[in-house]
């Protein structure tokens, strides 16, 4: 009998270790939320950067095209003032038509707009110009789409919305050294005209 009841109080006592050792709800809960928390930093420091880094540069590129005007491309290709609009127009009118097209951003990477951007340093028409311009609007539609798509593969919802008006906020900052960065580069005395280095040069790092 005596035997019995201890075997019952060393039972009774396990269960109480036992207890006091299995992890509840919330502690689950609390570890959760602290890896949740270190992975978003994770992330906020070594993916939104390269993704913000590609829409400066993706910015760049549209953007160019009036800092090539005045350092002489519409004189230098003998363009009208309707036909330098056809050149800006056929930008957009390629990327609102493949904008859509979000899920292009996987099979057509940033080296793609950056050559089709390069490209227009090789222009010599009125066709040449706008076709590298159209070219670069498909391929940066893919990516003006696919970038918040992409991020929300690693936010949750409510934490989306952050990250991308960040993303966005990335314009005003490319718009405030393109000027410089286009000076610099269009004074550059070489055997091509200055603003088809500005295509070349400037658009490498894309």
């Amino acid at each position: 009998m005596a035997q019995a009841v201890s075997e019952d109080k060393i039972s009774v006592k396990a269960k109480q270790v036992e207890d006091v050792c299995m992890p509840t709800v919330e502690d689950y809960a609390a570890i959760s939320e602290q890896t949740n928390i270190r992975i978003r930093r994770s992330f906020d420091r070594h993916l939104l950067p390269i993704v913000c880094c590609l829409y400066i540069l993706s910015y760049l590129d549209r953007g160019n095209i009036g800092n090539a005007k005045a350092a002489g491309a519409k004189s230098d290709l003998q363009l009208s003032d309707s036909e330098w609009a056809w050149v800006l127009n056929s930008f957009y009118i390629a990327y609102v038509m493949f904008e859509w097209t979000n899920l292009f951003w996987k099979i057509l990477p940033a080296s793609n707009w950056g050559t089709a951007a390069m490209s227009s340093g090789a222009a010599h028409n009125l066709g040449s110009l706008a076709a590298s311009r159209a070219f670069l609007g498909l391929f940066e539609a893919a990516f003006g789409a696919g970038a918040p798509y992409f991020l929300s593969m690693f936010y949750k919802r409510h934490e989306l919305g952050f990250r991308v008006s960040f993303l966005i906020g990335m314009s005003p900052l490319a718009n405030c050294f393109a000027s410089a960065l286009a000076f610099g580069i269009t004074q550059i005395r070489g055997s091509l005209e200055p603003w088809r280095y500005l295509f070349i040069i400037g658009k490498f790092p894309s």
